[in-house]
């Protein structure tokens, strides 16, 4: 008998609750809540890390990012490491990936030890004559979108020229009222969000009815910023009812000092970018430093996406959180709700490839999101070390024959995806797998009594480490500077206070430091195996 085929479908930088059967009733997401009403959908999932490289590397090695030591965007992990990808590969099925794969640098520096195959400047210079499809990272076949804001370079840019897009299509424009949040004149038919669903449909219609099992990651690169969807979608919620942020003019002054920093537009990964006022002499020196360090480390484009003309300049506040007007915020979620619109599109046509092609039955479909977005929570934006659960709780979805839907309040985590896979598909769980099958969750057990987040930035002395415990009550965070918070997961839904503040709660502090240090120890690598005693 023929195992189950494997379906994939992640985005990046989708909040939950951007999603109809996440309770948004504006974005039109018909084909992935249909998904839902068959699946077993998770209220409580949450990243390992909440940024892109270190847990999409999680999700598909199913190891923790102290394990796997992709730790952060930009540093060159090699493939020691079997992927999920390798592993069915192991088991006989065919593998492919269609989209974003970001397992290695899209902007190689001057010092990278190699240009990888997912950087911008190497499919500059190929175009469109394309000899490569893998393989890659277990990967037999693959087909990239490399960036955001709809790049049409790699194997998407050859597939967007070939249908009749043009370059100029892909600029940004401030079109029709898009003043704040310019969009592209491209035709929604060649978005990068039709490219991944049509793409990922052929390939299923090419595997369909074959003796070897398929396994398909269709991985969306948006809707993740700069908030450009194509004008046709834009208009479709160019009015729209918003979501407004919570606690918006939230002052953060109870939390670590990164968030307020963030807020006021001098906060970056690569460092502080200028003083403001009442910051420590010693971050204050941290500003001074921190031009070299964004000038060797940071692309220009890059300056420019942050509102920076130069290195630690001050026009940093162009685009700080604290200056974003009511106006742009809409703009910038009524954008965000076409983008969603267009990857609910690209499932459609993944979902009517498998039932056109007789496979829908016989295929495990799983949802996912790399990570979330703060989207004006508490006055934040994007990413980075800040641990509100619009950023690190996401959607998970997982639809699998003879098994019936159900809601689960269950905690789970990025690496659980791996072993569930595993053990729906009747494929062995690796021995040095970190995650835990969640197949209990179909009965109504919870399987996880606690989550582990980890961030780090990099950028040497730049680098800024938080680890984050999460259980059924409360949610810690700890930081390489000694600063702390804790919210009330079950009274302070959308955490606004921190019970750590001002030395409140020493009992709590020590209860919760003892069990983050316990499960760091009970989450040690295991490997190599050990074989025998000496």
């Amino acid at each position: 008998m023929k195992k189950q085929n494997l379906v994939i479908i992640i985005c990046d930088q989708l909040r939950r609750d951007y999603l109809g059967c996440y309770g948004n009733d504006v974005v039109r997401t018909p084909n992935i809540d249909r998904i839902a009403s068959q699946a077993l959908r998770f209220q409580n999932c949450f990243v390992n890390n909440p940024i892109c490289m270190p847990n999409r590397m999680s999700i598909f090695t199913g190891l923790y990012p102290h394990n796997h030591n992709q730790w952060t965007n930009g540093n060159q992990l090699e493939h020691p490491i079997p992927t999920l990808a390798d592993h069915l590969a192991e088991n006989g099925y065919s593998t492919a990936s269609i989209g974003k794969i970001h397992f290695q640098c899209t902007d190689c520096g001057e010092n990278a030890p190699r240009i990888s195959m997912e950087d911008h400047r190497l499919w500059k210079e190929v175009g469109d004559n394309i000899d490569w499809y893998g393989p890659y990272w277990g990967y037999q076949h693959v087909e990239l979108t490399v960036g955001h804001a709809t790049t049409p370079i790699a194997h998407y840019g050859k597939w967007y020229h070939e249908h009749g897009g043009k370059d100029e299509w892909a600029v940004p424009q401030k079109v029709e009222g898009f003043d704040a949040c310019p969009v592209t004149t491209m035709p929604e038919r060649l978005h990068d969000s039709i490219f991944v669903g049509e793409r990922s449909a052929d390939y299923i219609r090419e595997h369909a009815g074959a003796e070897q099992p398929f396994f398909l990651v269709a991985s969306f690169p948006d809707p993740h910023h700069p908030f450009q969807p194509p004008l046709e979608t834009a208009r479709r919620y160019k009015d729209a009812p918003v979501k407004y942020p919570v606690s918006e003019d939230d002052e953060l002054l109870d939390r670590p000092r990164r968030y307020r920093y963030h807020k006021y537009g001098v906060w970056h990964r690569a460092g502080l970018l200028q003083p403001i006022d009442g910051m420590p002499e010693e971050d204050v020196a941290k500003c001074g430093q921190c031009a070299d360090m964004i000038a060797e480390f940071m692309d220009p484009k890059i300056l420019a996406g942050l509102g920076l003309e130069s290195h630690g300049n001050s026009d940093g506040k162009k685009t700080a959180p604290s200056v974003i007007s009511p106006h742009e915020r809409d703009q910038r979620i009524r954008n965000t709700y076409a983008m969603v619109d267009l990857i609910d599109q690209g499932v459609g046509r993944i979902l009517a490839a498998l039932e056109e092609s007789g496979e829908l039955d016989n295929t495990v479909l799983v949802f996912l999101s790399d990570h979330g977005e703060l989207m004006g929570d508490h006055g934040t934006w994007l990413k980075g070390p800040f641990f509100y659960d619009g950023l690190v709780k996401t959607p998970l979805l997982i639809r699998a024959p003879g098994w019936e839907e159900r809601e689960t309040q269950a905690l789970a985590s990025s690496i659980d995806v791996f072993p569930t896979c595993c053990e729906l598909l009747g494929v062995p769980i690796p021995y040095r797998c970190d995650g835990v099958s969640q197949l209990p969750a179909y009965s109504g057990a919870g399987v996880r009594s606690e989550c582990l987040i980890e961030y780090r930035n990099g950028y040497l002395d730049n680098d800024d480490y938080t680890l984050v415990y999460v259980d059924e009550s409360y949610k810690f965070s700890q930081d390489q500077y000694g600063e702390y918070e804790m919210t009330d997961r079950k009274n302070d839904p959308e955490e606004n206070v921190n019970l750590l503040a001002d030395g409140r709660n020493p009992e709590l502090l020590n209860e919760y430091r003892a069990k983050l240090l316990r499960l760091l120890m009970n989450t040690a690598s295991r490997f190599p195996e050990q074989y025998c005693h000496a």
